[in-house]
């Protein structure tokens, strides 16, 4: 949606927006507090919507790379704010953070097995 020549931003901010009132609704329900884990998930959920927004302000405004940006992209470090490499780096920092929980259950599931066998 935004990687079109005419990227749609009333639709990416409507998912954005969406996006956001579910992790509002997920604070709002007191999920992964007290949970280190959670936290970390919570953190990077709300770092994924911070970069996803600025993003789409980017676009929105037309504004184009610095060049200290440009050269921070082509050196591979951390991406500058409001690229799309920092909202991917955001959504990937996110599903590796979903795997290893995911990991964590698939283990501790295994080992309670291996305890009432």
């Amino acid at each position: 949606m935004l990687d079109r020549d005419t990227p749609d931003l009333a639709a990416a901010q409507a998912q954005l927006a969406n996006y956001q009132r579910i992790l509002e609704d997920t604070q709002k329900a007191g999920a992964g507090q007290g949970d280190a884990i959670g936290g970390h998930m919570e953190h990077a959920a709300g770092k994924l919507a911070r970069d996803a927004g600025r993003f789409i302000e980017r676009i929105r405004n037309k504004t184009p790379l610095s060049k200290s940006e440009q050269m921070q992209l082509e050196s591979g470090s951390m991406p500058p704010n409001g690229t799309c490499h920092a909202a991917l780096a955001s959504d990937n920092e996110l599903i590796d953070m979903s795997n290893r929980i995911s990991q964590q259950c698939r283990a501790g599931i295994a080992a309670e097995v291996v305890r009432v066998s």
